[in-house]
């Protein structure tokens, strides 16, 4: 199993690098901003989530704002 560790990371690395530079040129998914409109308005739950993902969302605009 040692012997195949960096063999693993790299694979890893090249999948991650690909996923990295390939998906810049797209925007919010539809989920997403449902989330992050949630985020602004919070409750104890919701029909479609628990009250986690909107802490969360609210958690991610105040460390990062909205943007990508």
């Amino acid at each position: 199993m040692k012997k195949y560790l960096p063999v693993i990371g790299l694979l890893g690395l090249v999948k991650l690098s690909i996923h990295w530079f390939g998906n810049q040129n797209y925007g919010f998914h539809r989920d997403e901003l449902l989330h992050l409109s949630v985020s602004e308005h919070l409750a104890w739950g919701y029909f479609e989530f628990p009250p986690f993902i909107a802490w969360i969302g609210k958690l991610s605009y105040l460390l990062f704002d909205y943007s990508l």
